[in-house]
């Protein structure tokens, strides 16, 4: 099984490596930091699953080709990469696993409910759920384990 875990949080990142490689020993994990880092994945690679922040930069930050205001952040990074998957017919399986409740500013607020939600009626072959991640507890692995039990991951 290939898990693609793209986050731009090395210390999340660590984290949901951990716990998958607890649950699924033989599983093969690549990790990507950026946007543009987890589209190229994505477009090479074929993943049993992929577990994606919402939130990313545009660029990784060792890349030094890119400039201050093109490795700006991509607030709806996952949201992006799901809409390029469709349209290039990738149906990896998806669960966006984010730390925040809320995206975007003042009265543009939108819920990660609602984000899901929009992204589920457009694309539900690839989108599988959705899971607010919390350092500070572990309720977020329960929520997990109940989207990868309920599919068939090869």
């Amino acid at each position: 099984m290939k898990i693609l875990i793209a986050d731009d949080s090395i210390y999340k990142q660590d984290i949901l490596s951990a716990y998958i490689k607890n649950k699924f020993p033989d599983a093969d994990i690549s990790q990507s930091y950026s946007f543009n880092s987890t589209r190229k994945q994505i477009f090479e690679n074929i993943f049993s699953l992929i577990l994606l922040d919402m939130t990313m930069p545009t660029f990784d930050s060792n890349d030094k080709s890119a400039t201050v205001s093109e490795s700006r952040n991509r607030p709806l990074a996952g949201k992006e990469i799901i809409s390029s998957m469709a349209y290039r017919k990738l149906c990896s399986p998806v669960i966006l696993v984010t730390q925040f409740e809320v995206f975007g500013r003042h009265n543009q607020l939108t819920s990660i409910d609602d984000i899901f939600n929009e992204i589920n009626g457009l694309y539900p072959d690839i989108i599988k759920g959705s899971v607010l991640f919390d350092f500070q507890s572990d309720s977020w692995k329960s929520k997990l384990d109940n989207f990868i039990l309920n599919m068939e991951l090869k």
